[in-house]
């Protein structure tokens, strides 16, 4: 009798129109994912220390549990929310190796691209700075990628007459690790749009400088284009 009630039991809690219908299962990666998108989403709005696993569990409509299942602790998803973020900063920079591209119009659309992304999540970059351990280890991740990314850049610019410099893979390393980590070193956490827009002129002016670029009106052009 016992064995016929359970099985009665578990044949309504399967039905699909039921109440008490378990939640859908996701797969591993995806639920991981959701997490992911979901803490960066609270992370963009409340900041790192205003935002609880509770409100990223509540968000999702599962239970803290859950969330514990694929993450540690809350400096965990944080962790794995900038290199979410991080790894979309730079998933449209593959525009580098169009091989009929000028060097110089690469490097035009890769600062383009780079901080109007920026601009895009200025409020998850104004929290940025809460971790800065955290921050440091994204920022070296990203830097390496870029780095290994602009090289090639640099050096078809050189051999295209338009840059000039004697070591492209120690300029390249200069000018993207001391980018970034200046960027987010001094980034405030009000007045950020205005912020990126003045760093983004000091950038490439001093691209110009580093790399002696002639006829540099063209890198520079976002400057007139943002400065209202």
């Amino acid at each position: 009798m016992s064995q016929r009630r359970n099985h009665m039991h578990n044949h309504r809690g399967s039905a699909p129109n039921s109440p008490t219908r378990p939640r859908i299962s996701k797969k591993p990666m995806e639920r991981r994912q959701e997490i992911i998108r979901t803490a960066f989403g609270l992370f963009s709005e409340k900041g790192f220390e205003n935002t609880t696993i509770q409100d990223i569990a509540a968000q999702m409509n599962v239970s803290v549990g859950l969330c514990y299942r694929y993450f540690k602790s809350k400096t965990d998803i944080f962790e794995a929310a900038c290199e979410f973020y991080a790894t979309e900063s730079l998933r449209e920079t593959q525009i580098l190796n169009e091989p009929d591209m000028p060097a110089v119009d690469k490097l035009h659309y890769f600062i383009q691209y780079l901080f109007d992304y920026t601009l895009k999540h200025k409020e998850f970059e104004a929290n940025y700075h809460e971790n800065s351990e955290i921050r440091a280890s994204r920022i070296d991740k990203v830097a390496a990628k870029m780095v290994e990314d602009l090289i090639p850049v640099i050096q078809q610019g050189i051999r295209e007459g338009t840059f000039h410099c004697e070591n492209p893979e120690t300029t390249t390393r200069f000018i993207v690790f001391g980018m970034l980590h200046t960027f987010h070193e001094e980034i405030p956490a009000e007045n950020i749009e205005a912020y990126i827009h003045h760093f983004v002129i000091f950038i490439r002016k001093m691209l110009v400088d580093l790399l002696k670029i002639d006829n540099p009106e063209q890198l520079l052009v976002w400057d007139e284009k943002n400065k209202s």
